[in-house]
């Protein structure tokens, strides 16, 4: 009990001092959603050139969603929690801010400003699209007749909406709603745990499927907190 007190007394001094320095003309609803119709739009375009007859692109679709849950997984896992080269400015903002603001005994948004370290920077999910999506697209697109490609766009562009939707639905209060979707429980729970501080850099890396979680011996099932 003293140890939840003391991290929620020191998360509590954090989001007093992340407030008062943020940017007063932030604006959370912009933010959200920015990223939710450029994500949103990016899949539209894609999806009017799909060969859904094509069992190939079904193949294709499931490989970028596999390809996007283990990205998930290894940003989170290795640059999230590690302080590596180039990857400071993503470990400070993770780890520094977003792992200070929610630990695992204060997990609700007050306002949607603090959705502000809730989710990705707007700019991210443009740097996904034109540096993965779009490209992996064409790079498929050259090896078949058909717009195979679409298919890995649209599987990239779900994975990344996706998680920003059951990340954000993990820090919603306790007994939301949304806690009713069987199974949904125990992948918030697992987040949860994700959060204390002792837990974080060792466990639950995986935030939607822990599939990789799985496969690389990192889950951690039992209650922390």
């Amino acid at each position: 009990m003293d140890a939840t007190n003391a991290s929620q007394r020191m998360a509590l001094q954090f989001r007093q001092r992340y407030r008062s320095a943020m940017n007063p003309d932030y604006v959370p609803y912009l933010h959200a959603g920015f990223v939710f119709s450029f994500g949103l739009g990016i899949m539209l375009f894609s999806a009017t050139q799909l060969e859904l007859s094509q069992p190939l692109g079904w193949l294709i679709l499931l490989l970028a969603l596999l390809v996007g849950n283990f990205g998930e997984y290894a940003i989170h896992r290795w640059l999230g929690h590690n302080k590596l080269g180039n990857g400071g400015l993503f470990y400070d903002r993770h780890t520094g801010d977003h792992h200070h603001f929610f630990v695992d005994s204060l997990m609700t948004c007050d306002s949607a400003r603090d959705w502000r370290v809730l989710f990705f920077p707007p700019w991210l999910i443009v740097l996904v699209v034109i540096t993965i999506a779009l490209p992996g697209q064409w790079l498929i697109n050259q090896f078949s007749e058909l717009t195979l490609g679409a298919f890995w766009s649209v599987g990239i562009v779900f994975t990344y909406l996706f998680y920003e939707i059951m990340h954000f639905s993990y820090h919603l209060p306790t007994g939301h709603w949304s806690e009713s979707i069987p199974g949904y429980l125990t992948l918030k729970q697992r987040h949860i745990r994700h959060h204390n501080l002792a837990l974080m850099h060792h466990a639950n890396f995986n935030i939607t499927l822990p599939l990789f979680d799985a496969l690389l011996s990192s889950s951690d099932p039992h209650q922390t907190n």
